[in-house]
């Protein structure tokens, strides 16, 4: 939107355009002839001249450029959001090599059913349908500082807290299952949530949220455990919603690439113990159908933030006015000896 800082400064076109008159008006010098009638027959013209009078049009124009740099105009383009209140929240996501397993709704239930709905590309792996997920999550939180951590036998910080939520889903498109098994194997839950809790910590929101994700049991020994790491967490008032994903009706990739069926390894008693050391909640998510549930669940929990307009950054534009005023002036003082040159 345009505005002008200045405003007050378009009270000079006034006696601009009295000067314009006044300049229109005024007689040229004369010279007296005895007879006219010899001029007009050479096409001589008296009275009001528009190219005479181009020098003062210009000089006119550029006294208006000059007016409306005096003004101050700029444009607004863009809104510098501050929030007054908000939450922080950290997704972290379990990335080891069983996320590629595939969980089978209840709705289907013979063979014939499982392997069309297959063919269809209807039964997405874990880590597609929480990828998925998430990003449904992000979507419907513009207004919240979101973070992302993959772990798997180690934690990765893929992204830091912001409201720049399309760096976010861009880098969680990346993740796949599995990519951390050559350098760290297994699960460890205790380590992403000791480093969600760091990145948590200086946290200025009035709401400090984890949300961990996971298909498996803690198999890796860390410092702490992973009781500990949410008693820890809970000193820095930071609640965590744990998800176990998987059911006993899941399909495991083995070799050839050929599925088989293959039961849960949650540990169910460990994520229930986390979500309650923090005042959280645990949440079970069998399928894509209730995977989609929980997180619909934590995002009523979780109230969204309010964000409010702090200031608008402008584009000044009083420059450009300032060079039509300059060129307007020249080309006024390029006509007057040139095209529009007055002999008396």
């Amino acid at each position: 939107m345009l505005e002008f800082t200045n405003p007050w400064f378009f009270l000079l076109f006034v006696p601009l355009t009295i000067v314009l008159l006044v300049a229109l008006k005024r007689r040229p010098a004369t010279i007296s002839f005895s007879d006219s009638d010899h001029l007009k027959k050479a096409g001589a013209k008296t009275g009001f001249s528009l190219i005479r009078s181009l020098p003062d049009l210009m000089l006119f124009l550029a006294g208006s450029a000059m007016i409306v740099a005096l003004t101050g105009p700029r444009k607004g383009v863009g809104i510098v959001k501050q929030r007054a209140e908000g939450i922080d929240i950290i997704l972290a996501i379990d990335v080891s090599g069983s996320m590629e397993s595939i969980d089978l709704p209840e709705k289907y239930k013979t063979n014939q059913e499982i392997q069309r709905a297959f063919d269809n590309g209807l039964l997405p792996n874990r880590i597609k349908v929480a990828k998925r997920e998430l990003k449904e999550f992000v979507k419907n939180r513009p207004n919240d500082r979101l973070g992302l951590i993959a772990f798997a036998g180690l934690p990765f910080t893929v992204c830091p807290p912001t409201l720049d939520h399309d760096f976010l889903t861009g880098h969680l498109d990346l993740l796949e299952a599995g990519m951390f098994s050559q350098t760290a194997g297994g699960t460890a839950l205790a380590s992403p949530i000791a480093i969600a809790t760091n990145n948590l910590k200086k946290s200025d929101a009035k709401r400090r949220v984890m949300v961990l994700f996971t298909d498996g049991e803690n198999t890796v020994d860390d410092v702490i455990t992973p009781a500990q790491a949410a008693e820890l967490a809970d000193d820095y008032n930071v609640t965590i919603y744990t998800i176990g994903i998987g059911s006993d009706r899941a399909l495991k990739k083995g070799f050839f690439g050929r599925y088989e069926l293959s039961p849960s390894d949650l540990d169910e008693p460990l994520l229930q113990e986390i979500a309650e050391l923090t005042n959280g909640l645990y949440i079970k998510a069998a399928d894509q159908d209730k995977f989609k549930e929980a997180m619909e669940q934590i995002n009523k929990l979780e109230k969204t933030t309010i964000i409010q307009p702090e200031f608008t950054t402008y584009k000044e534009l009083f420059p450009k006015f300032l060079l039509a005023a300059l060129l307007l002036a020249a080309l006024s003082f390029l006509l007057e000896h040139t095209f529009c040159l007055r002999i008396p």
